[in-house]
């Protein structure tokens, strides 16, 4: 019996961008809310955004509405764990849902109790913290649970479109004035990091496999198209000159929220989340064991030469002995 189990370049690829992602998630605190000139330029960012009315800005329309919407999340978590059933990809569909309520539980828990915003900016603008979003923390775990209980084959074709939600969503709030780039940025690296923590403890239990298809040319180009969209799009709006603070923040975060995804989907590239195969067939023949040769000859008696090797002695038995 053979188990068929990932590489071993697999799992150091996923144990490793735990802690980077990570790292990442506390820059990220560090530098756009613990600091005074990180603050001044959110703030800036905040205030042009406004509160104004259109359908990414309107709480009761658009993308905000269909995040407070409970039933249709409550359906979307069901749809991931039908995905996971059908495929019998029963571990998958237990790491998918760990992996959305740890990434939910987590980020309420960080913006309401453990992470504090300092006061280093005065002005008219909110000074609690919203470090990181949670409506984007659960558009980013949704697409994440969705990408893990998928064939492996499967994913890029998910994730360009999933990516391309999670940005809409993080533009709504910025548009909304209800979160800053870095909650938006936060959130995402957080998913990722809980995302990838999940998917490397099914690793470590031997409950995934090395994929049997990679994905095709069409994903493959999909990706690494929206790679390279993603990138340009960003450096578009920063080199833009007429472009404003917020232009370039929003560009920032959707750039950020694409490139997450595609990330985590090329992290999970060669690992199947299913059991490990055993080939089961026909048990090999047991060995041949040779009988053990004899042990010292005895010496000659008088008049008669010594027997030279074993074999000499085998035959003599054979032809001598009754």
């Amino acid at each position: 019996m053979r188990p068929s189990s990932t590489s071993p370049a697999a799992a150091w690829r996923i144990a490793l961008s735990v802690p980077l992602f990570l790292f990442a998630f506390i820059a990220t605190y560090l530098q756009f809310v613990r600091t005074r000139e990180g603050q001044r330029w959110e703030n800036e960012v905040l205030a042009a955004g406004g509160r104004g009315t259109g359908w990414l800005r309107d709480r009761n329309s658009g993308l905000l509405e269909v995040m407070d919407d409970r039933p249709l999340l409550i359906g979307a978590v069901v749809g991931v764990i039908l995905v996971a059933l059908v495929g019998r990809r029963w571990w998958a569909g237990l790491a998918a849902v760990v992996g959305m309520g740890l990434t939910v539980a987590a980020s309420q828990v960080l913006k309401l109790s453990l992470l504090e915003r300092p006061r280093l900016q005065t002005g008219p603008l909110p000074s609690h913290n919203s470090f990181p979003s949670g409506h984007v923390s659960l558009a980013m775990a949704l697409v994440l649970a969705l990408l893990v209980v998928l064939p492996s084959r499967l994913r890029v074709l998910a994730a360009v479109p999933g990516a391309l939600w999670v940005a809409s969503v993080s533009t709504a709030t910025m548009q909304a004035g209800w979160h800053r780039l870095s909650d938006t940025l936060g959130a995402g690296l957080l998913a990722a990091t809980v995302c990838c923590l999940v998917v490397g403890l099914l690793l470590a239990l031997g409950k995934a496999r090395r994929a049997a298809y990679r994905p095709g040319p069409l994903g493959l180009a999909l990706g690494w198209v929206a790679a390279v969209v993603a990138i340009g799009w960003f450096l578009v709006r920063y080199n833009d000159v007429d472009a404003t603070a917020t232009e370039i923040a929003m560009a920032a975060a959707q750039s950020a929220s694409v490139l997450i995804v595609l990330a985590v989907t090329a992290l999970l590239r060669s690992v199947e989340l299913l059991a490990p195969v055993v080939v089961r067939g026909e048990s090999p023949a047991p060995p041949v064991v040779e009988p053990p040769l004899p042990g010292p000859l005895p010496g000659p008696l008088p008049g008669q030469r010594r027997v030279v090797s074993p074999e000499e002695l085998r035959y003599y038995r054979q032809q001598l002995v009754p």
